[in-house]
């Protein structure tokens, strides 16, 4: 015996006996596909506007934390080429407020990668990289006589041996050294997923 379906609208109906006569039928059938645009509005198309605005605020985020990493580590890193060229403009109490400032940024940054990539080392290498700011800082503090040595403890730190050249080559190497690892840092954070939406 032979399903019977019928068309409400029109009192006609359809003897349908065999699975693949059945699945052809409701295939073409106005119930069938109004369901299956409902599911297709409903479901679908709601998932790919959530994942692309996820993706969308991912993206702000990102370019929010690398331009506050940039901004803070060049202002630094400017602070610190100031003084050690002995820029008029730039005095003790100047640089001192760029060190606080730094120091906040700093750690107002960190923060923010251990909130957004908690699942990685990120967080740490920024720890790592902050310090090795705060060292180049550093420095600019101590007597000539020991600067080559604190310079040497820097690069040690970074894991890199310390370059053949001496006096500003020698602290300009530093200064390219950590310029590059910033980009480095910068790269990887734009890569990363962030936690929130994994």
């Amino acid at each position: 015996m032979g399903l019977f379906l019928v068309y409400a609208e029109t009192g006609r109906g359809a003897d349908v006996t065999g699975a693949g006569e059945l699945l052809g039928y409701l295939s073409t059938h106005p119930l069938t596909v109004l369901f299956l645009t409902a599911l297709v509005s409903g479901l679908l198309i709601p998932w790919i506007t959530r994942r692309w605005n996820n993706h969308q605020k991912a993206l702000e985020i990102k370019t929010g934390l690398v331009t506050d990493l940039s901004k803070s580590i060049m202002e630094m890193i400017m602070a610190i080429q100031y003084t050690r060229l002995g820029a008029p403009s730039h005095t003790q109490e100047a640089f001192d407020k760029a060190y606080r400032k730094w120091e906040v940024e700093s750690a107002v940054i960190g923060t923010k990668l251990e909130a957004y990539f908690p699942q990685n080392d990120i967080p740490t290498e920024w720890t790592k990289f902050s310090n090795a700011i705060t060292d180049f800082y550093a420095i600019e503090g101590v007597g000539p006589d020991r600067r080559d040595e604190a310079q040497s403890k820097l690069w040690q730190s970074l894991g890199k041996r310390s370059p053949l050249v001496e006096g500003d080559g020698a602290w300009l190497e530093l200064k390219n050294e950590i310029l590059h690892r910033k980009a480095e840092l910068i790269k990887r954070v734009l890569s990363e997923k962030i936690s929130v939406f994994s």
